[in-house]
């Protein structure tokens, strides 16, 4: 290699570290004159674990075994550097977990990393460091204001929905005279700690719920938010997109229970969809005391009741 090239080479070096502005890059020195040949195990980029073989390399009069080299960090190989011997290491930020796991380098989370980590942004099973959460919502924004839209946070139980779930193993027959007596709408969703158990859920739409939706998402993104767990908001979700038009609500836009760990259900927040911007949301409710906000963009509605827990018809 000339040395215009060797120096053309560590200019993008040094852009590529500056790019990623990191002051915790980690090096890898294997500049040692026994050293004779170094073999990388994981490509640029690629992510690995902590103490996983990255590199491996083979010494002097000992050319058929080789040491393997394992990684201090969970990241990726920024750089390696030939003519230097050096391995350049970025650490993993850790910008997405599921559940308790890294979705980038695969790094499981403890209850000492989210004490020192209290600023992450939790969405159901995911939470988000803030530089990712900022830049998804400002993805989303920009998004929603090319289509001149807002964003409705939209509550279901008692709120555009009343249900009530049945012990009983109904019949078809049974279930079919209930459809046709209370014009209603019915799903099997199961019921989480309950082993091998379908409990039906008995559906009322609110009144006027098909045209509210259909007028509605002209001007606004919908966001569906409750205090019913996943299994429930989804399939009450399907059903209202089953008999109404197609995709009228997106299971993709959705926010289900989230309990602490004493298992008590988390308080809704704005900040739980959008971190930083509140001007362009509005909820809709029944309670405004599961909400830490209550200012200007709180609609409390009426809360919807239509069973009756004592109807013969559906307890019999």
């Amino acid at each position: 290699m000339s040395k215009l090239e060797n120096e053309f080479n560590n200019c993008k070096l040094i852009n590529t570290i500056n790019e990623a502005n990191n002051d915790d890059l980690k090096v890898i020195d294997l500049n040692k004159p026994d050293i004779t040949k170094i073999v990388l195990l994981k490509k640029e980029g690629a992510p690995f674990k902590e103490k996983e073989k990255i590199a491996k390399y083979f010494i002097k009069n000992n050319d058929k075994k080789p040491i393997y080299v394992e990684s201090p960090i969970y990241g990726w190989i920024l750089k390696y550097i030939p003519d230097d011997k050096k391995i350049i290491l970025e650490p993993c930020k850790h910008e997405t977990f599921y559940v308790k796991c890294c979705l980038k380098c695969g790094f499981k989370k403890t209850e000492e990393y989210d004490m020192i980590n209290n600023d992450r942004f939790v969405a159901n099973e995911f939470s988000y460091s803030k530089e990712k959460a900022e830049s998804m919502e400002k993805k989303a924004i920009d998004t929603y204001l090319n289509k001149q839209k807002l964003i409705l946070l939209l509550d279901l139980d008692n709120t555009i929905i009343h249900t009530y779930t049945s012990k009983l193993r109904l019949p078809d027959s049974q279930i079919k005279n209930l459809r046709d007596l209370y014009k209603t709408y019915f799903a099997k969703v199961p019921i989480k700690n309950e082993i091998n158990r379908n409990d039906i859920i008995l559906v009322k739409f609110r009144p006027f719920l098909k045209t509210f939706l259909k007028n509605i998402q002209n001007k606004y993104e919908i966001y569906i938010y409750t205090h019913g767990t996943k299994e429930y908001a989804t399939g009450i979700i399907q059903y209202i997109n089953l008999n109404f038009e197609r995709d009228s609500l997106s299971t993709r836009r959705m926010l289900y229970r989230v309990v602490d760990k004493y298992g008590n259900p988390k308080i809704k927040s704005i900040k739980d969809v959008f971190p930083t911007q509140e001007n362009m949301l509005l909820i809709i409710d029944d309670r405004i005391n599961v909400w830490k906000e209550s200012g200007g963009n709180f609609i409390c509605i009426y809360p919807y009741k239509f069973f009756n827990e004592n109807d013969e018809l559906i307890n019999e």
